[in-house]
């Protein structure tokens, strides 16, 4: 090998600040996720902008803890690389996991830490239960939703409010990640609302009304920005970005209408005050509720739909759904809910297929074999045996119905005969071919040469085993030594296999 020399002069690059840097996706109103697209020359500038605040140098130590697209990390990989600092890439699972994330800002002695408040209160309960060293934090940054400054009680109260510093910034990804800037302190335990601080130097925020005219303080109005950080628009989207970014009728610049209230407080400073549409903030991401909807609604089974955020624990925020089935999907959800409250059916009778379809049954071991020998190995279906649309079938020990669903499910307008003579599980067949609107005629009698009356044995926990010719002593002792018999001991310790029943 010849030797390689490093060249002294750093590689020429073609790249212009008015380049494009990246394009993120954030969530869109119709559905439609939007790229938005930001320059290099905004990613530069908005560290310089901040820099005065956080005097970020080689000797900081960071996570990339968010993904990259999420826009927070925009900001922790730059924070660390332009400043000659150490960036940490945190595993996927190490991020999942409060415990394992805080060992490793404790062993990676990180000191500079981005985080939506959400995941800071996860560390700071896994911080009050630790015996582990100490963290080296001198800045904690929160960004990505509301903070709701409460709930950093328990940290100030443990580190006070100088080392590390906390800081609130707001900021969305057209605007390149922060709008403002607002260092916490222990006396803001005393506010109530979601305080975000002033404008970074080179951009300014404006609150006004939907006449686009400035609001008093204490008035909510709509936030705009306005500056440097702006980005370009949206990717393929001209028209939504001839709406989003409109003229200054203050000044010659840009304005970007966000989308977010907020109103000025008597000292000046910004409270964040939620949305005026339908977009909410969960663990950092923008969410689009009607951008869910339309997913949802394109499902065949569902007619409608309705998407809400919903809080039922303290900080734990999340999003319910509301669907209207469709007619044909919504008869076995009505009979579900008739069933129970006739009392014909119980939670414990009910068993989820794993198909999706919900039906009565007797126990899940039972049922599963039967459904993977039906409808998974479609063992009734060999041999040149077939099904055709408006077929006649006999569906001889019929049991509680799953090849007379399966049936319905693969053909129309198939007439099944079902016969099931055991009456416990005909009770099951009659609720399922009711519950699932079944095209079946169901007689309690087995079928025979001749009119007869027998007896039959019948297993509760085995039913498909039961019959005319079952001999409950004889099968008692060839299961039990057989069971016995197995080298494995997942048979022969667990007492509530079906087998055992039958002993």
């Amino acid at each position: 090998m010849s030797n390689c020399v490093s060249p002294k002069n750093n590689p020429v690059s073609d790249v212009a600040p008015e380049n494009l840097a990246y394009v993120i996706y954030t969530s869109g109103s119709t559905g439609v996720p939007k790229g938005v697209l930001v320059n290099h020359k905004n990613v530069v500038r908005l560290f310089a902008a901040t820099q005065s605040w956080f005097n970020f140098n080689e000797t900081d130590v960071w996570t990339m803890f968010h993904s990259y697209a999420f826009d927070f990390s925009v900001w922790e990989i730059w924070g660390a690389l332009l400043h000659g600092g150490r960036l940490v890439i945190v595993p996927y699972l190490v991020s999942r996991s409060p415990e394992a994330f805080y060992h490793l800002l404790c062993d990676r002695k990180v000191t500079v830490l981005n985080q939506t408040p959400s995941a800071f209160r996860q560390l700071i309960w896994v911080e009050n239960i630790a015996e582990s060293p100490q963290l080296s934090l001198r800045l904690v940054i929160f960004g990505g939703e509301a903070l709701e400054i409460q709930s950093l009680k328990p940290w100030f109260d443990r580190h006070g409010d100088r080392i590390p510093q906390l800081v609130n910034m707001y900021g969305i990804t057209e605007t390149t990640v922060h709008v403002t800037y607002r260092p916490l302190t222990i006396a803001d335990l005393n506010n109530i609302g979601s305080a975000i601080g002033s404008p970074i130097p080179d951009l300014q925020v404006y609150l006004l009304d939907r006449h686009l005219q400035p609001v008093p303080i204490g008035i909510p109005g709509e936030m705009y920005i306005s500056g440097a950080g702006l980005a370009r628009g949206y990717l393929d989207r001209q028209e939504l970005t001839a709406e989003r970014f409109i003229a200054n009728p203050f000044g010659r610049a840009t304005l970007y209408k966000t989308g977010d209230k907020a109103r000025y407080l008597p000292d000046g400073q910004l409270e964040y005050l939620g949305r005026l549409d339908n977009q909410v903030k969960i663990r950092g991401f923008r969410i689009e509720l009607g951008e869910i909807e339309a997913v949802l609604n394109q499902h065949p089974g569902v007619r409608e739909s309705v998407v809400i955020s919903r809080q039922d624990e303290p900080d734990e925020r999340r999003l319910v759904a509301y669907i209207v089935p469709d007619e044909k999907q919504a008869a076995p959800i009505l009979q579900l809910i008739r069933f129970k409250e006739q009392g014909r059916l119980t939670e414990r009778s009910l068993y989820e297929l794993p198909n999706g379809v919900t039906i009565a049954h007797l126990n899940k071991n039972e049922t599963d074999f039967v459904y993977q020998e039906i409808f998974e190995q479609q063992s009734y279906l060999k041999h040149g045996i077939v099904i055709n649309d408006g077929d006649c079938i006999f569906d001889v020990g019929a049991n509680i119905g799953l090849f007379t669903l399966f049936a319905a499910q693969t053909c129309s307008d198939v007439e099944v005969y079902a016969f099931e003579p055991i009456p416990p599980v005909f009770e099951l067949l009659r609720l399922n071919a009711d519950l699932h609107n079944l095209n079946a005629k169901l007689f309690d009698v087995g079928l025979s040469a001749q009119s007869a009356e027998d007896t039959l044995t019948y297993y509760p926990h085995v039913s498909v085993i039961s019959g005319r010719f079952a001999d409950a002593v004889e099968e008692q002792e060839v299961v039990k030594s057989f069971l016995l018999n197995q080298d494995t001991t997942e048979l022969s310790s667990d007492r509530s296999h079906s087998c055992w029943q039958i002993v």
